[in-house]
């Protein structure tokens, strides 16, 4: 069975379920062709852009989060538009911007966490990239704000661990954005 954008959501959830079963050891390698791969991305995307799938928003960015761990499909998909998307889901936003993090009472911990894991992977995986590169400070001053508001929006310590490491391989990557 494919993963398609128009599936229900408990059809989503099905397949995002054991996909992630399946694949959750980071050491194993993934059984997928490239090409299903890259169309699995897209897909995975498609869903966590889309406000209507947002009961299937935590096992997709886990299932994204896997994908990431694939250095050369990485450097093939990801653009600035990727980067924002997972920016956006894990709350790091400029003080314009309200973030997924301030509804203390509806936002999805886990949601974030698995975002700010795929952003981690990406960094790790292609810092190098344009997309990259061209959101070094943003990140960096995404970061700082919610770092301001850690104990404002009781803020989980996986969070604030995955914020620093994001924090630390941008700034790793990028020396002159210290």
């Amino acid at each position: 069975m494919e993963l398609i954008s128009s599936m229900s959501n408990d059809a989503v959830l099905e397949y995002l379920d054991k996909f992630n079963c399946k694949h959750s050891n980071p050491r194993a390698t993934l059984d997928i062709g490239f090409e299903d791969q890259k169309k699995l991305w897209l897909t995975l995307l498609e869903l966590i852009a889309d406000p209507k799938k947002k009961s299937c928003l935590a096992s997709a960015l886990n299932a994204s989060k896997i994908l990431t761990r694939n250095r050369q499909l990485m450097a093939q998909v990801v653009k600035r538009e990727t980067l924002e998307l997972l920016l956006l889901h894990g709350g790091i936003t400029s003080e314009e911007n309200l973030s997924v993090r301030e509804d203390i009472e509806h936002r999805d911990i886990r949601a974030i966490d698995e975002s700010l894991r795929s952003l981690s992977n990406i960094y790790l995986q292609c810092a190098k990239s344009d997309a990259a590169l061209s959101l070094e400070n943003d990140i960096i001053a995404g970061i700082i704000h919610q770092v301001k508001r850690y104990k404002e929006l009781k803020i989980p310590l996986s969070v604030m661990s995955f914020d620093m490491r994001l924090l630390f391989l941008v700034t790793a990557y990028f020396p002159e954005s210290r």
